[in-house]
């Protein structure tokens, strides 16, 4: 029986979504310039975008990785913008009272505007 796109996960989207995490902690990814790696993020959650369900806590994940890339490109609206839309994802997933969904919202409210203080903020 056919089901509608999003009642459930598409079949590869493990494979896409263990690929990107694979690619954010190589040391040619996180050698790149910072353009580069935010053109490689923003591919990789166009393409996670077509394979996740609406709601689904992968995309907080990528999200927040696609935030930092913008960070590093020296993007603070992008960030802000990504950030935002990992918040609101997190809500959905975890609950607006959820320790998660308040740390993101930590981001959004003071999106940083260098990778110093991005960095600094994570080890809080």
């Amino acid at each position: 029986r056919h089901q509608p796109r999003y009642q459930r996960v598409h079949p590869s989207h493990h494979l896409v979504f263990w690929t990107l995490r694979n690619a954010a902690t190589d040391p040619v990814l996180l050698s790149c310039e910072p353009g580069n790696a935010l053109d490689l993020m923003q591919r990789a959650w166009s393409a996670a975008d077509s394979v996740l369900p609406p709601v689904h806590h992968e995309r907080v994940i990528l999200l927040d990785q696609l935030a930092q890339a913008f960070v590093a490109a020296g993007n603070t609206q992008g960030a802000h913008e990504a950030y935002t839309m990992a918040h609101s994802m997190a809500c959905r997933v975890s609950g607006r009272e959820s320790i998660f969904s308040k740390e993101v919202h930590d981001f959004v409210k003071r999106t940083p505007k260098s990778v110093e203080e991005m960095q600094n903020m994570y080890a809080q």
